[in-house]
């Protein structure tokens, strides 16, 4: 989606009661900065029904592009049609024009803010236990974000890029933008791409960061270097001595977890026990004699019973369940 058809999409959802958390966000944003646009909006949700239909699309967008279009359109646009073909015609030439006027307007809505904050807005998202939910950035960018992420997007309006922090993990589809190039940032790395498709686990509890390529190039950046990652390609950052690994891999495994499932690439059982209790929210305390153990595979996660099965046949062990929110993996 372009950045102006997320735009105009944004006011349609507010207008017809469908606003997500950050459609009202950035709808108060583009309220608290152009007095202008507040007074039209607050005019619409008064006169727009719950459901907007064609016609109520209309006269929506007649009162954005009227401000701004040439006196010979306006008095075209309100010209009664003389039959429903060119009535039809008249319409999806006003929503075409309204989405590039509605652009142009809230730029200004931007170019306001300025004033008001040099490192711009920024909107954060987060998700709770076993939660995965679809973000979709105003720049057309497709994040799924997984459970106990947090990402944070920066409207910076001087600036030619495109900025996220994430602490969790989230696969990225990327809008193509030669002039903005779009930078992750993770306390340890920098991943930075022009449009691409790719995978960040970047969990502050986890021994290690991971960075996924499905589609396109990108570029991985830490303290000490740089590596360029070509499509089935892996970054390993571990931060118990900052290195970097880089190996082919079969991408479908890491991005797995955005079909319901849990993969475990040679990782360790406190990973996998961090795992356990981003999906389902129980803890999992295990013997010590454990704590070596690295595990490989994917499981569904349906459940925490059917995953709990597996790692006791792979560690030969059996597990008890505590309390509503502990289980003990033990081989006594």
């Amino acid at each position: 989606m372009s950045r102006e058809g997320y735009i105009c999409s944004v006011i349609e959802r507010y207008l017809s009661g469908n606003a997500s958390e950050m459609d009202r966000e950035l709808i108060k944003m583009w309220l608290e900065s152009n007095s202008e646009f507040a007074e039209w909006l607050r005019e619409e949700i008064i006169t727009t029904p719950a459901i907007i239909d064609i016609s109520d699309k209309d006269r929506i967008y007649r009162n954005v592009v009227g401000r701004s279009l040439p006196k010979d359109f306006q008095e075209d646009l309100n010209t009664e049609p003389t039959d429903t073909r060119r009535h039809t015609s008249g319409q999806r030439h006003l929503l075409s024009i309204a989405a590039g006027i509605a652009f142009i307007m809230i730029g200004y809505v931007f170019s306001e803010m300025i004033h008001k904050s040099d490192s711009g807005v920024t909107f954060t998202v987060t998700s709770g236990v076993g939660e995965r939910p679809t973000v979709l950035l105003p720049d057309g960018t497709e994040v799924n974000l997984n459970a106990l992420s947090r990402l944070s997007y920066t409207f910076q309006p001087t600036s030619h890029c495109r900025e996220i922090n994430l602490s969790g993990e989230a696969y990225f589809n990327v809008e193509p933008d030669a002039d903005s190039p779009f930078r992750v940032h993770t306390p340890n790395i920098t991943v930075e791409c022009l449009g691409t498709e790719f995978n960040i686990k970047a969990y502050p509890t986890d021994e290690q960061e991971t960075v996924v390529l499905t589609d396109g190039k990108v570029r991985v950046d830490w303290q000490s270097g740089k590596e360029i990652l070509s499509p089935n390609s892996m970054i390993t950052y571990r931060k118990v001595n900052h290195t970097i690994a880089k190996t082919r891999v079969h991408t479908d495994s890491y991005t797995d977890w955005t079909r319901g499932y849990i993969y475990f690439n040679n990782q360790s059982i406190n990973d996998v026990s961090n795992d356990i209790y981003r999906n389902y929210g129980i803890r999992l305390d295990y013997d010590s004699e454990l704590a070596s153990m690295k595990f490989c595979g994917t499981i569904c996660c349906n459940n925490v019973f059917s995953v709990m099965d597996v790692l006791a046949d792979a560690t030969e062990a059996t597990y008890t369940i505590c309390n509503d929110s502990t289980i003990l993996l033990s081989r006594h």
